[in-house]
């Protein structure tokens, strides 16, 4: 018996398996460009905001160069990706590169978790990817794809072993809103850095190791700093921190987060695209940009680890909206970050407290004796009342007093008459011939408002009147 030989068979498999290949390549090769759908534009511009002075250098490769090339040839009449940084303003995180000029010229924005929920919340950008970048840890080369900070004293100060403890001390960190990021587990301790912290000290012309040094020094009580920036110190000296509130290996998705940290986790940086880009171009895009791995020669120039489809910026965006940085209109359904020219603009105080004016946050740390060696010093700005206007009635006296015994009308001005009275409730009676004073402040600090009064005899009659927010002395008459 003769057995027939099956290499017949498979040849002529194997042959169509490369006739099928060739032919999926050469109609590949000659499938048209992606027709461009956005009113006839060829060129995108990508903002980046950043504030260090290499990024351009470091990710026009990437966001630039890179897309061009991969993506912009893809389209007929091809598209072009043109980059441009924006740096951050003092207190506004990148928000005045939408506000300064015509927002809807910018088609993709590079930045950080911040911007990133301002962006989504009130221009409706869409997160397309999320950075993946390496840290040091623990002397290894690791890889992460969020962020957090960690509050650190000195093991040695014995006074401070908790949060809580933060209250009457001296505290400093780059920005405010680098603070306001720790203001989820600072509410939760039942403290907030602006009424309790004696003091804040805000540097943001010095790096976060001087901050660590300035905690070493006893120059400050703790420090709000990144964490890894305690990996770039000596470990002798990293042996006599204490991290507050410490969350060992915190995690975002499935990625362990190597340090220590006080704050919670959130994303690292995001490309966005804005509402106005056709759906065809960000796919491609995202596609590009998830093909990249971390020997790619962008991804070196850039120096990062690459990028991943991105994560949920949620978490940002309910961080700014408790801490009242992100407003939101009803009637309008509509949703703004706030953004202000300096700090004072960007103080924003916890619920049950208000801003003192703007002459009071100034002189504070110098009628309390407290130094500012460097950058800004906010001492107290905020104060707790328990209602946004305070009513205090100063005088009830008969006419008489006033032009014949002044001083008696002095001494119930000063001792006998001065009361707190609360909104909708009675606030000093008066008699004939006799006058009511009131000295109503507003916590609010509102460029005018409506007051109401009733003043009842024999019917209710009702009074109104026009006041700015500085005190002002009422004198109703019947």
């Amino acid at each position: 018996m003769t057995q027939r030989s099956s290499s017949g068979p498979r040849r002529l498999c194997l042959l169509w398996l490369q006739l099928c290949i060739a032919w999926s390549l050469i109609a590949a090769a000659q499938q048209p460009p992606l027709r461009s759908l956005q009113l006839n534009r060829t060129e995108y511009h990508v903002v980046a905001v950043h504030s260090q002075d290499n990024f351009y250098s470091r990710y026009s490769g990437i966001l630039q160069d890179y897309l061009n090339r991969a993506v912009g040839s893809k389209f007929d009449p091809p598209v072009s990706f043109k980059l441009r940084v924006e740096v951050p303003k003092m207190n506004d995180f990148g928000m005045h590169a939408f506000t300064e000029s015509d927002a809807s010229a910018i088609d993709f924005t590079f930045t950080e978790a911040k911007l990133a929920s301002c962006l989504e919340a009130e221009y409706q950008h869409s997160p397309l990817v999320t950075q993946r970048v390496y840290v040091m840890a623990h002397g290894q080369r690791q890889e992460v794809n969020q962020m957090g900070g960690v509050v650190i004293v000195k093991k040695s100060n014995t006074n401070i072993t908790s949060l809580s403890d933060l209250r009457d001390q001296v505290v400093s960190a780059q920005k405010l809103p680098f603070l306001y990021q720790h203001s989820w587990v600072l509410h939760e301790a039942g403290i907030s850095a602006l009424t309790d912290c004696r003091q804040i000290r805000l540097e943001s012309e010095r790096t976060h190791q001087q901050l660590i040094g300035d905690v070493l020094d006893g120059e400050v009580d703790a420090a709000f700093i990144v964490p890894d920036a305690l990996e770039e110190i000596d470990e002798t000296k990293r042996d006599e921190l204490r991290v507050l509130n410490s969350k060992n290996g915190a995690q975002l998705g499935k990625i362990r987060f190597p340090f220590d940290t006080t704050s919670d986790l959130y994303p690292q940086a995001a490309l966005m695209a804005a509402p106005h880009v056709e759906w065809e171009l960000q796919r491609e895009v995202v596609m590009a940009l998830l093909s990249l791995n971390s020997t790619s020669p962008e991804v070196l120039q850039a120096k990062i680890a690459g990028f991943q489809p991105s994560l949920s910026y949620s978490g940002a965006r309910n961080l700014l909206e408790m801490v009242g940085l992100l407003g939101i209109d009803v009637p309008s359904r509509s949703a703004s970050c706030e953004h202000a020219a300096d700090t004072y603009g960007q103080i924003r105080c916890p619920v049950g407290s208000y801003v003192l004016p703007r002459e009071q946050v100034a002189s504070a740390c110098a009628v309390t004796n407290q130094p500012c060696p460097h950058g800004e010093c906010l001492c107290r700005p905020c104060f707790r009342a328990p209602d946004d206007v305070q009513v205090v009635v100063v005088a009830t006296h008969d006419h008489w007093d006033e032009t014949e015994n002044p001083e008696l009308y002095e001494d119930k001005n000063l001792d006998t008459q001065m009361e707190t009275c609360r909104k909708m409730q009675m606030c000093g009676i008066l008699h004939q011939r006799e006058e009511l004073q009131f000295i109503i402040n507003d916590h609010l600090l509102r460029p005018a408002m409506d007051v109401r009064w009733k003043l009842r005899k024999a019917q209710v009659v009702s009074r109104k009147v026009t006041i700015n927010s500085t005190p002002c002395i009422l004198n109703p008459t019947p």
